[in-house]
């Protein structure tokens, strides 16, 4: 082999040797970078929390992928060192300094003769003092203030309100799908109003600012991501924030230190501090920006919706009417005729059931019981059951088929874990109310305003530290009704959301109307918000724009029904309606596990068909809510034989009755316990434990 032959295998041997380098960093570049992407979740994971595990794998990608960059560049170097290989050949470099000389022989720098000279005798000085005070330039100012001001935006302003929106589909009424136009559009216009007011400061105010808004948002970011366990539930509870001031303390440490590390840095060298803020924020964007990846597809651009759809309209032939009360417990019943006994009077041909016992709680299982009758079979998880109960219950069916029009008014419906196609067919198909969630005249139910304040004040409790939350504390009832667009005319496509002043307004405001078609009734199921907290209504049904009381709340909540009952008197439909006004669920509070479970009651107030007259009576009988089930399907002239005996035909004494308590803490449902009831619901020595149990932890809610 010659010289020349020689010398040309080698630098191709060279040149494949360090492309197989390049091809195995790249390899590993991917592995890196894959590991950030977010994996098939096949356990029923929350979103929000399904994102944070996210971003810690992408913030380690990221980190990884820092390292790895550096450690491939200087790696490369030394094995080109190695092998001999020139980067630059023949390529053409400036050298890295030059010597210049004028006419006469001076040397001077390529800035200037003037300048060189200042340098070099020491007049640098005053230019130093003009470059601390002009500080960072225009163009880095506008650069660093837009990441960090973009941080800021996207954790408190995209990320908090998006998990939101899709991670509790099934308590909010309006889906990401349709509120995200609002959310961006603040999130734009505070983007555009911080870069600029930070752009335009200079000097130290400039850093200041800059540090100041980056602290924020990093204690944004760090709180939601590590900081909030145990944050209460909003589900408008009387929170006790006193028995939070371990996780107060935590957080408030890690918030002054957020603050403090960054300034002390910034002390020494502000360039370099300035610079890390910078990549810090980018870096915090991507991370995030991969976890927001994971709701895409989690949320469809078109969904079925509760509307009012013949919320105010009854059948001029025969009715079934339930009204459920949510909470409102029989001691509540029995508070309420003691301050105001002129109710009983409104209340003609009624029958109290004084001795009733539910079915499931909270809302999430008792609700959807009154219009399925399923219990969860002893081996089945619960997450099974949401859908099976649907699968197993024929009582829709039964009413659809007695030609009776069904419209289900609630919240929730129960259908998380149904495929779209058995929602509609099980569910949907057969209401006249369930329908997508569109105007027919364009009009947009949405309030833009609302969605925008509510959404703020939500990221806000979600990622302040905990000494702030009491004071940004809200419910999920306030932001549906904050998001709701107020004032517009009724509409059959208009959402429903359970807010009894709202109802009761709509109601006094239009009346009930007979409804038309070929139907030969109407079933209408209407829940309402009863005696659950917080308690806001005033004895006249109205908002009291404040707090009232339970008694209060209780009192306002029969004048709504009283009210509504006055209007089926009105149209003369009254006598042959069969009218039950019941509960989801009597009495309940999040309980731990350990603890006996309260003994509750719910309402049960029920008017057969043919009656119209005479007061208020009571019944020893002992009932249950299942019982509604038979006495719906008999009052069509249905076979009510399937599900059992009516309400009316139950005996005094000696019948067995089920209960399933939920035993819940920071709104996660721990444990469903089964309890069988031999005696008088409200006596302790009644309830007994079969020792049958559900695990209630990967429930959605």
């Amino acid at each position: 082999m010659s010289a020349n032959a020689a010398h040309a295998f080698g630098c191709l041997a060279k040149r494949a040797l360090l492309l197989a380098f390049d091809l195995l960093c790249l390899g590993l570049m991917a592995g890196i970078a894959l590991s950030g992407a977010p994996a098939r979740a096949y356990a029923y994971v929350d979103p929000s929390v399904m994102t944070y595990t996210i971003q810690a794998v992408a913030g380690v990608a990221v980190a990884l992928s820092a390292v790895a960059g550096v450690a491939f560049r200087r790696s490369r170097k030394a094995i080109m060192k190695l092998l001999h290989i020139d980067e630059n050949a023949k390529k053409a470099v400036d050298p890295h300094w030059s010597e210049v000389q004028d006419a006469d022989g001076n040397r001077y720098n390529a800035c200037g003769t003037e300048q060189y000279l200042a340098q070099v005798t020491g007049g640098g000085a005053e230019e130093g003092a003009r470059s601390e005070e002009a500080g960072t330039p225009l163009r880095r100012r506008i650069l660093l203030a837009l990441a960090v001001a973009a941080f800021v935006v996207i954790t408190l302003l995209i990320i908090a309100p998006f998990e939101i929106l899709a991670g509790n589909e099934g308590s909010l009424v309006f889906r990401l799908a349709d509120a995200w136009r609002p959310i961006v559009l603040m999130a734009v216009a505070v983007l555009a109003a911080l870069t600029v007011v930070l752009s335009v400061l200079r000097g130290r105010a400039f850093n200041i600012g800059l540090l100041i808004v980056f602290c924020f948002g990093l204690g944004c970011y760090l709180q939601a991501l590590f900081l909030n366990a145990g944050l209460p539930s909003t589900d408008g509870r009387p929170v006790t924030w006193g028995g939070f001031w371990s996780q107060a303390l935590i957080s408030t440490l890690v918030w002054v230190a957020i603050f403090i590390v960054p300034f002390a840095f910034s002390r020494k060298n502000r360039n370099m501090t300035q610079i890390v803020v910078g990549i810090v924020s980018v870096a915090l964007i991507v991370v995030q920006s991969v976890a927001s990846v994971s709701l895409d597809g989690q949320v469809p651009a078109s969904m079925y919706q509760v509307t009012k759809r013949g919320m105010f309209t009854v059948s001029p032939e025969k009715n079934t009417i339930v009204l459920v009360l949510d909470t409102y417990d029989t001691t509540d019943m029995e508070q309420l005729l003691k301050d105001r006994p002129e109710f009983a009077e409104k209340l003609q041909g009624f029958t109290w059931y004084k001795d009733s016992v539910g079915s499931m709680c909270p809302t999430r299982y008792g609700a959807p019981f009154l219009w399925t009758g399923v219990y969860p079979d002893a081996n089945e998880p619960l997450e099974e059951f949401i859908a099976n109960r649907y699968r197993r219950s024929s009582f829709l069916s039964d009413v659809q088929n007695a030609g009776y029009s069904i419209g289900l008014y609630t919240d929730p419906v129960g259908d998380f874990n149904l495929p779209d196609n058995e929602r509609r067919e099980l569910i949907y198909d057969k209401t006249i109310n369930i329908n997508p969630l569109a105007s027919e005249d364009g009009t947009s139910f949405l309030d833009d305003a609302g969605t925008m304040g509510i959404m703020l004040q939500a990221s806000l409790y979600r990622n302040l530290p905990w000494l702030v939350k009491p004071f940004v504390y809200f419910n999920t009832d306030q932001m549906n009704q904050a998001m709701i667009a107020d004032g517009i005319s009724i509409s059959d496509n208009m959402p429903y959301i359970i807010e009894d002043t709202r109802w009761f307004r709509e109601l006094k405001d239009q009346g009930l109307s007979l409804e038309s078609g070929d139907y030969k009734g109407a079933y209408r199921f209407i829940h309402l918000y009863g005696t659950h907290i917080p308690y806001y209504v005033t004895a006249e049904g109205e908002h009291a724009g404040g707090e009232t009381s339970l008694e209060e709340q209780a009192q306002g909540s029969m004048t709504m029904v009283t009210y509504y009952l006055d209007e089926l008197k009105r149209l003369g439909v009254y006598e042959d309606a069969t009218i039950i006004i019941t509960a989801d669920h009597g009495i309940w509070w999040e309980t731990d596990p350990n603890a006996e479970p309260w003994l509750s009651s719910p309402l049960m107030l029920v008017k057969p068909a043919g009656v119209s007259e005479g007061d208020l009576t009571t019944s020893d009988a002992q009932v249950e809510a299942y019982d509604v089930l038979p006495t719906v399907i008999a009052s069509m002239g249905g076979d009510a034989s399937a599900y059992g005996p009516t309400i009316f035909e139950q005996p005094n004494d000696g019948r067995l009755r089920r209960y399933i308590y939920t035993f819940t803490l920071s709104n996660v449902d721990l444990l469903l316990k089964d309890y069988h009831v031999n005696g008088n619901v409200a006596d302790e020595s009644s309830w007994t434990a079969t020792g049958i149990e559900w695990d209630g932890t990967n429930v959605p809610h």
